[in-house]
């Protein structure tokens, strides 16, 4: 299996899997979110502040996971505000249970 980061010629992919991912969640999909789907990868990554990950079996996309970045006010913690979250994790029916997005996390924060 592969991880990496997906490109920008990949969102149409990226978009089904968010569509399935929510299907498999139980929500029905009664309207066409594919614009705002686009409209939303798009801008996200291109201004660095979405990071899509992949991973790959036979050069198919069988999981994906992102992380948002998004500023915060400041802390004595956190100067900086920036703060990032781990979001958008969906790993296809057949390849569940392999431990797939654990080692997702780990890769993504090593």
């Amino acid at each position: 299996m592969n991880y990496r980061k997906a490109s920008m010629d990949e969102i149409h992919q990226l978009i089904e899997l968010r569509k399935k991912q929510l299907i498999d969640e139980g929500i029905e999909p009664y309207q066409n979110i594919d614009a705002e789907l686009l409209s939303f990868f798009n801008h996200k990554m291109s201004d660095g502040s979405l990071i899509e990950w992949i991973v790959e079996d036979n050069e198919e996309i069988i999981a994906t996971g992102a992380v948002m970045f998004y500023d915060f006010p400041p802390s004595y913690s956190n100067k900086s505000g920036k703060k990032a979250y781990i979001t958008n994790m969906y790993t296809r029916e057949d390849y569940r249970g392999q431990g797939i997005a654990t080692r997702y996390v780990i890769y993504t924060s090593g």
